[in-house]
């Protein structure tokens, strides 16, 4: 079946238009290699390009698709709907059902496709005035609209479901996003992943606050499992600038990264905006929370929170064959006592390390030390070989939180910013495996660095 090119000025529906006179019993199923494209609608309230429907269910499976089909025209600027609008009130109790056969049967192999739509209004793919929308089956992608909700615009009083191999493609800047007027929210079943997946849909919000529930969960379904393939896109403010907001695991969104205003214990974990989250075995992040996240805290130190990054870099230099061999004076660090229960003397602090080297050698570069120019930028430093052990000593806390985010340091050989007090070509490095205190010519010995900051 094909349904193509045409024309409604006046009248919802320019494809298809669906109406019920009694309760939600009539049907219509789109499957197999359905086609509706090409058509327009340029009623200013219920538009609908491709398909309207009141008090009635849609049923979209197989490989049928939904392709532009247009919602208004330069003389209809608010047309909402481009390739379904579904809805004559809020209260309809009408559905669209994307990926279902029928009823609750979901299509397991569903390769439908909603895309290219276009609305002068909102809701480029789908505008839910009224009724209910499951989405099972993907994709919803590459609709444009002149309002809110790019893919999706939800304004319903009925249920929004999301499951199975639900995928809304978001654009590379999320552009393509699923709008939720103020106080909505979208029930999360279980999600079937795709590797390469960044995340199943972007969501904004008609109206944003702090603590706004955007997901709950379907019974039987446990959120946190879930809403990692998710994300919010930023509010858009008064001025056109961008303020971010963040999903967390409860389905809320918040002003904060984490629920910490600030770092305070090992083992928390911070994000760019200095909030932190304190790490637990089952702690969850979003995708979007992980990229987000960049230190891990390895030790209170007085009033300082030393953290280590969640990224390392491989097989540098302390020192190249072109640097001053002279001793480094201010960063002399030396340990005592014996593997596993070390003391220090000398400058245990590194995060001053490199306005020291800058002072030592005049022409200093980070191609002349690449462990320094792997490490110091933005605050970070090379760390002392006091605070790769202190380090060690929190292992087990700082590696299950790095995990969560980054890459975990067990067994890793990394370089320190400390010189050694008696031979001035040497450097100290640490084993993160064997717990062991090594020293080696700068310029023989390549070992991973890992950047400290204090907060």
């Amino acid at each position: 079946m094909i349904i193509e090119n045409n024309d409604s000025q006046t009248s919802p529906g320019g494809g298809i238009a669906l109406y019920d006179v009694g309760i939600n019993t009539t049907k219509l199923k789109i499957t197999e290699n359905a086609i509706i494209q090409n058509n327009t609608s340029c009623n200013t309230v219920n538009a609908g390009g491709g398909i309207y429907l009141s008090k009635a269910r849609l049923f979209i499976s197989g490989s049928a698709k939904i392709i532009n089909n247009k919602a208004g025209d330069d003389d209809h600027l608010t047309s909402p709907g481009g390739g379904i609008y579904c809805g004559a009130t809020a209260t309809d109790v009408g559905s669209v059902n994307i990926g279902y056969f029928d009823e609750g049967e979901i299509d397991p192999n569903c390769s439908l496709t909603i895309s290219g739509n276009s609305a002068k209004g909102d809701g480029r793919g789908i505008y839910m005035k009224g009724g209910t929308l499951n989405i099972a089956g993907r994709t919803i992608q590459s609709n444009t609209a002149g309002g809110k909700g790019s893919a999706i615009y939800f304004g319903s009083s009925g249920s929004f479901n999301v499951t199975s191999r639900a995928y809304i493609y978001g654009g590379s800047s999320k552009e393509h996003d699923v709008c939720l007027a103020s106080g909505k929210k979208i029930t999360l079943g279980h999600i079937e992943t795709t590797p390469g997946w960044n995340n199943a849909a972007a969501i904004s919000l008609e109206s944003y606050s702090d603590g706004a529930q955007v997901f709950e969960a379907a019974e039987g379904v446990t959120l946190k499992s879930e809403i990692t393939w998710f994300g919010v896109n930023p509010e858009t403010l008064g001025d056109g600038t961008k303020k971010d907001w963040f999903l967390r695991m409860d389905g809320k969104i918040y002003e904060k990264a984490g629920s910490k205003s600030s770092p305070s214990a090992v083992g928390d974990i911070v994000f760019e905006d200095g909030s932190a989250e304190a790490y637990s075995a089952d702690l969850s992040l979003t995708n979007i929370l992980k990229n987000k996240a960049k230190d891990v805290i390895v030790k209170i130190d007085g009033g300082s929170k030393i953290a280590v990054s969640k990224t390392r870099v491989t097989y540098k230099y302390w020192a190249t064959n072109s640097a001053n061999r002279d001793k480094v004076a201010g960063l002399v660090c030396t340990p005592g006592g014996s593997v596993g229960s070390y003391s220090f003397s000398g400058t245990t602090n590194g995060s001053n390390c490199l306005n020291v080297m800058k002072a030592f050698d005049s022409s200093y570069s980070s191609s002349k030390y690449p462990a320094f120019g792997a490490a110091c930028n933005d605050s970070y430093y090379l760390p002392s070989i006091a605070e790769l052990y202190w380090m060690w000593q929190n292992r087990d806390t700082v590696n299950n939180a790095l995990q969560k985010i980054g890459t975990p340091t067990t067994n890793e050989v990394l370089w320190s910013c400390s010189q050694k007090s008696d031979l001035d070509y040497y450097a100290w490095y640490f084993d993160m495996g064997t717990c062991e205190c090594g020293n080696e010519k700068k310029w023989l010995k390549q070992c991973n660095v890992r950047a400290f900051r204090r907060y």
